[in-house]
C-alpha cells in the first residue's frame, strides 16, 4: 500500500513539473525535435494568435497538414524583375497551428499558424523570423497549389508568392 502511495506521489509531482509553472500558471513553450540535433520552439503567446484566427479552410478545400509546401517562386511587383526563384523553402503545417519552415533538408524555425476562413487569409507567425512569407495573405487556391497576396488591411505589400504541396521536403525544379 505505502509503495502504491509513493508511486502515485512521485506520479502526480512529474506530471506537475512537466505541466508548466504551478505559482503563474504558465505554460512552458511548446517545442519539436526536427530530427538531428536542431531544438526549435514558438512561445505559448504566438501560438495562441494562430489560434485565435482558426485553422479549418473549408471554403477552399486545402488540408494544409497534409504534406510540405513548398514556395516555387515569388514576387514583388513593385520592383520590376525583383523575382524569387525555388530556392528549397518548404513549409510543413502541423495539426496545432504550429509550422516548420526550412530549407533543403534543414529545418530553419518553428512558428504558428492560422487560416481566417471569412475572409480567406493565411497567417505565418514567428517569434523571431523576417522572412518575407510572415505575415498576412490573401490565399487563392487551386488544388494543391496555393496563391498567397499580399494585398491585405495588415500586409499592404504587392508581394505574391507561390505554395506547392509535394511530398518530400526536397524537389528540384
Amino acid at each position: 500500500m505505502r509503495r502504491s502511495i509513493l508511486l502515485f506521489t512521485l506520479f502526480s509531482v512529474l506530471l506537475l513539473a512537466c505541466s508548466g509553472d504551478v505559482k503563474t500558471g504558465q505554460t512552458k513553450p511548446t517545442e519539436s525535435n526536427t530530427g538531428g540535433n536542431a531544438k526549435m520552439s514558438v512561445s505559448q503567446a504566438t501560438l495562441q494568435k494562430a489560434m485565435d484566427v482558426g485553422r479549418i479552410p473549408t471554403s477552399i478545400n486545402v488540408n494544409f497538414q497534409s504534406g510540405y509546401w513548398h514556395i516555387a517562386s515569388a514576387f514583388n511587383a513593385d520592383s520590376i524583375g525583383n523575382f524569387r526563384p525555388y530556392e528549397g523553402i518548404w513549409i510543413d503545417f502541423k495539426e496545432n497551428n504550429e509550422f516548420v519552415w526550412g530549407i533543403k533538408e534543414e529545418a530553419k524555425e518553428m512558428g504558428a499558424w492560422g487560416w481566417d476562413e471569412p475572409n480567406q487569409y493565411l497567417y505565418f507567425y514567428s517569434d523571431s523570423s523576417q522572412e518575407f512569407f510572415m505575415g498576412e495573405w490573401e490565399a487563392k487556391n487551386n488544388g494543391d497549389v496555393v496563391i498567397c497576396v499580399g494585398s491585405t488591411p495588415n500586409n499592404p505589400r504587392s508581394t505574391q508568392y507561390k505554395l506547392v504541396r509535394r511530398h518530400e521536403k526536397v524537389i528540384t525544379e
